[in-house]
């Protein structure tokens, strides 16, 4: 497993992940929430939409891609995020604060916008 040290918190990276088949091109869109289009097929999250969980190996359309499903996952905040947040998909699939979506997660570690962070997934 590897561990992940970050402002002085460790977290061991455990986490149960699934396979999906991307609708889309998701190769710029790594550590960014999805979730399942009406073909079954994997595509970014909708702002305060439900999400399936974080892609972790972006490829191409009709190639397989690692979904982290539940566990803690590296993700990228779309805004200012305090650690113990609960979190929701903001736009483009990045975390943000939870103001009225569905929570998704609760934030691990604090960081600015566009910062790759840890989520713990519900």
């Amino acid at each position: 497993m590897a561990e992940t040290q970050r402002k002085g918190i460790a977290f061991d990276q455990v986490w149960k992940s699934i396979t999906g088949v991307p609708g889309v091109s998701l190769k710029a869109h790594r550590y960014k929430a999805v979730n399942y289009n009406a073909d079954e097929k994997t595509v970014l999250a909708t702002a305060k939409g439900n999400a399936v969980g974080i892609v972790y190996e972006p490829f191409e359309i009709n190639q397989p891609v690692q979904v982290v499903a539940q566990g803690f996952a590296f993700c990228v905040y779309g805004a200012a995020v305090t650690a113990g947040q609960p979190l929701e998909v903001g736009s483009d699939g990045k975390l943000v604060p939870y103001t009225d979506g569905i929570i998704i997660g609760t934030a691990a570690v604090s960081a600015a916008a566009d910062a790759i962070g840890t989520v713990l997934l519900k």
